[in-house]
């Protein structure tokens, strides 16, 4: 189902289309009243390129509509995804300081990487951990002595569950970033797209207004007039009041 702004637009888009296509023979016949009989090929050429051009305009918003809706449709899918592995990179930390504070002091606690509270945020908990797992590799910070006799810890036991649990937050937050940088993308075309269609609705929406109000088809240009408060519907489709003034 697309957007309520997209839908909207599409109400209105085929109403103006109608009009154009089922009200010809009235506008042609309006006009070469008006300007003469040379003006009734004029017109018909004219309201069969500002149709086919507004159904084609009208086409490509739907088409990135539903390309903006498709890229965000799996958002949630991947938030969670990635706090799941945020959540499980968090555990390993907090049972590495827990366990380490408990047999080697708050001092080698701090030596290791952690300081203040432990972070939630996934960016935030992938940093400590990446921190963390490198001084329990690197040896530049050997534990000290237990600061109770019988106590003992394998600081290397940790590494690798802490190591596999980074490499897969890495690849959640990376694929968070690279479905936030599509979505942006689709929704730059979309805003695009109803730029585009907008103002090929006006002009055609205002031609065939004029041409039915040339025919003296009063009440059936009123109707697919565009509004003026809302780009891309007729007056009828936006609830505007009937007696403003058309759009230009």
């Amino acid at each position: 189902m697309g957007s309520k702004m997209v839908l909207d637009r599409q109400k209105s888009s085929s109403t103006v289309q109608s009009a154009g296509n089922g009200y010809e023979d009235k506008m042609a016949t309006g006009m070469a009243d008006i300007f003469g009989a040379e003006a009734e090929p004029a017109t018909r050429t004219l309201l069969k390129l500002s149709v086919f051009k507004l159904k084609s305009d009208t086409e490509s918003m739907i088409r990135a509509d539903d390309a903006n809706l498709n890229e965000t449709s799996d958002d949630s899918r991947l938030l969670t995804q990635r706090d799941e592995d945020s959540a499980n990179v968090n555990a390993h930390l907090v049972d590495i300081r827990e366990a380490s504070e408990t047999v080697y002091g708050p001092d080698f606690t701090r030596e290791l990487g952690f300081e203040g509270d432990t972070p939630r945020d996934p960016v935030a908990v992938q940093r400590l951990g990446v921190l963390v797992l490198r001084n329990l590799g690197s040896g530049s910070t050997p534990p000290p002595k237990p600061i109770k006799v019988g106590l003992s810890m394998d600081l290397g036991a940790w590494k690798k569950p802490l190591a596999t649990g980074l490499e897969e937050l890495a690849h959640a937050i990376q694929a968070v970033s690279d479905d936030k940088r599509d979505a942006d993308q689709t929704l730059v075309d979309k805003r695009e797209a109803m730029g585009r269609y907008d103002r090929t609705f006006s002009t055609t929406a205002n031609l065939i207004s004029h041409m039915l109000r040339a025919a003296g088809e009063m009440e059936l240009a009123t109707r697919v007039r565009p509004s003026t408060r809302k780009p891309g519907q007729t007056i009828e489709d936006s609830k505007e009041e009937i007696g403003s003034e058309p759009a230009q």
